[in-house]
C-alpha cells in the first residue's frame, strides 16, 4: 500500500470508529439517565418500591458506578487506539520514514479526568434515585 490515498482511507475509517463509537457512548449515557429518572419517578408512585437498608442502597450505587466506570474506561481505550491508528495512517499517507506507533503501550495509563463529568453526573443520578426509593 503505497498510494497515499489508500492511507487517507485508513484514516478516514479510523476517524469514522471514533465518531460513531461517541454517537454509541451518548446513546448509553441518555438511556441510562433515562432509566434512572423512570425508576425515580415509577419506583415512588405506581410500584411503591421501597429498599429499607441503607447497605443494600449503597452497594447497589456502587455496582451501578462502577459498570458505568467500566464502560467509560473501555470506550476511552477504543476510542485513544482509533485515533492512534488515524495518525500513523496519515504519516505514512505524507510519506514520513517513522511514523509514530499506533500501539497503545502494554501499560497504558488510562486517564480518569476526563471522565469525571459523566460518571460525577451518573453517580450524583444514581444516589439520588436510591435516596427516594
Amino acid at each position: 500500500m503505497s498510494n497515499p490515498t489508500d492511507w487517507v482511507r485508513l484514516a478516514e475509517l479510523s476517524q469514522a470508529a471514533v465518531d460513531s463509537r461517541r454517537g454509541y457512548e451518548w446513546r448509553v449515557n441518555f438511556s441510562l439517565w433515562a432509566a434512572l429518572a423512570l425508576t425515580a419517578y415509577y419506583g415512588r408512585t405506581d410500584l411503591d418500591l421501597r429498599i429499607s437498608s441503607m447497605c443494600w442502597k449503597v452497594t447497589l450505587g456502587l455496582f451501578i458506578i462502577a459498570l458505568y466506570a467500566l464502560f467509560q474506561q473501555k470506550v476511552h481505550v477504543a476510542h485513544e487506539t482509533d485515533k492512534r491508528f488515524k495518525h500513523y495512517y496519515l504519516d505514512r499517507a505524507e510519506g514520513k520514514e517513522k511514523p509514530r506507533n499506533p500501539e497503545l503501550p502494554k501499560w497504558y495509563e488510562f486517564d480518569w479526568r476526563w471522565a469525571i463529568p459523566p460518571v460525577g453526573f451518573t453517580a450524583l443520578l444514581v444516589f439520588e434515585v436510591l435516596s427516594l426509593l
